[in-house]
């Protein structure tokens, strides 16, 4: 199971709101931005589905409390009193005003929820039911994130560390391939200069001038290439044809070219059966298309 990691500044926000609304003896909610990390394992396209077992690390690089005077929490349950219209365009101009820009520069992030069992002490669980409780949000949050091809949603429920003092500790969970709630453990509070937190925060090569004069450069090296195609997650495939039946894709990371390895792999068209997804250890900016080509050529 992946493991779960907040940064500092996101925990002390967190535990910031659910302290003070535990002092009233109520729940909290935050909305955090998470990323995650595959395992080296996974050698899945961008357009395929990852589950749990495909991920190594969740990884929570932000959070935001919404404004207080906006907050209808109470012992049981944590909500908004949106009474008016001005209240409604208050609340969502807040939340899309601090995660947009985020999420546009790291398209790596999603938004997620956060939020207190302060009476629990040591562990808690997701409860489970109606149209109230945690499980039916996370089942809304699973389909939407299906469409970014992730088959999990990610659920941190804060609770009590001890019996003495409001110490604090992050219960995870996610859903099984049933979509059943299962355990991720205690989250870790882990500095925000972590190379993790930088590897998830990673704006995708595509995005950038160097990135965009790279593809020029390898169009003219390889009039083969059809199209560059961004996927979730910052993932980008780039499409080559290799012959009137055969088309190569090769599969590059977010952290493209500052990562270990790409992948790809060939399609046959006429039968439409997928070759086997390959792993190709790389130098960086000393990829080049063609050179893969040819020993996808060679391999297949």
């Amino acid at each position: 199971m992946p493991r779960v990691l907040i940064t500092q500044s996101a925990w002390i926000t967190i535990a910031r709101e659910i302290n003070f609304f535990a002092k009233q003896n109520k729940e909290a909610i935050i909305y955090p931005l998470f990323g995650f990390s595959r395992s080296a394992d996974c050698l899945k396209a961008p357009w395929e589905m990852l589950t749990l077992d495909d991920l190594d690390y969740f990884v929570v690089t932000h959070a935001f409390a919404p404004s207080r005077d906006l907050c209808n929490h109470s012992t049981v349950s944590a909500g908004f009193r949106l009474l008016s219209e001005e209240d409604q365009v208050k609340w969502q101009t807040a939340i899309t005003t601090w995660h947009q820009p985020l999420c546009q520069k790291f398209p790596t992030l999603e938004i997620g929820n956060v939020h207190s069992h302060q009476f629990a002490r040591f562990r808690t669980w997701p409860s489970t039911g109606g149209e109230s409780t945690d499980y039916y949000r996370l089942y809304k949050f699973w389909q939407h994130l299906r469409t970014r091809k992730l088959d999990t949603p990610l659920e941190i429920i804060v609770c009590q560390a001890g019996y003495f003092g409001r110490t604090w500790k992050a219960c995870c969970f996610g859903f099984d391939t049933e979509q059943d709630i299962v355990s991720l453990g205690s989250a870790k509070i882990i500095a925000d200069d972590h190379p993790l937190v930088a590897k998830v925060l990673t704006r995708p090569f595509n995005l950038t001038g160097q990135g965009l004069f790279w593809q020029l450069e390898q169009r003219r090296e390889l009039p083969e290439i059809e199209s560059f195609d961004n996927y979730y997650f910052g993932w980008q495939s780039c499409r080559i044809k290799l012959s009137e039946n055969k088309y190569l894709f090769v599969n590059l990371p977010p952290s493209f070219p500052n990562c270990h390895y790409i992948l790809f792999q060939t399609l046959e068209v006429e039968s439409k059966s997928w070759n086997r997804m390959k792993r190709l250890a790389i130098n960086g900016f000393n990829l080049q298309l063609k050179d893969i080509v040819k020993l996808a050529k060679e391999t297949t």
